[in-house]
């Protein structure tokens, strides 16, 4: 399949696959590249831009791209965002939209991180 980049409107680097560029993705999302990660969405991407707008003006204190949760039952779980807020809370930030919440197999992944990891904050964007 053919492969075609180019820069979206926030100077993103927005890749389509497939005929004429448009790739065949399940739910129409768009991947982009921003800063050497590649994100499944824009609006994955506009959350990584709003996280380090924060961390530069201080609000936050780090942030972490796809971390990844490894469970004993030889799974993993690679979250979107970990946040580490100035006061030393860490939340786990995870983007989905409506369809995607649904699915069976990521709700189990939520449920297996809740239960291996019973501190961590998790929050569906």
């Amino acid at each position: 399949m053919p492969r075609r980049t180019f820069r979206g409107t926030g100077g993103e680097e927005v890749i389509r696959t497939g005929r004429f560029g448009h790739g065949y993705r399940k739910y129409k999302n768009i991947r982009v590249k921003l800063d050497g990660y590649s994100f499944d969405s824009k609006g994955e991407a506009r959350i990584y831009l709003r996280h380090k707008a924060e961390k530069e003006a201080g609000q936050i204190k780090d942030f972490e791209v796809h971390p990844v949760f490894r469970f004993p039952t030889g799974t993993k779980f690679t979250a979107d965002f970990r946040v580490i807020h100035n006061d030393g809370r860490e939340v786990i930030e995870d983007y989905k939209s409506p369809i995607t919440r649904r699915e069976t197999a990521y709700r189990i992944r939520i449920k297996l991180l809740k239960f291996f990891y019973p501190k961590v904050n998790f929050v569906e964007v």
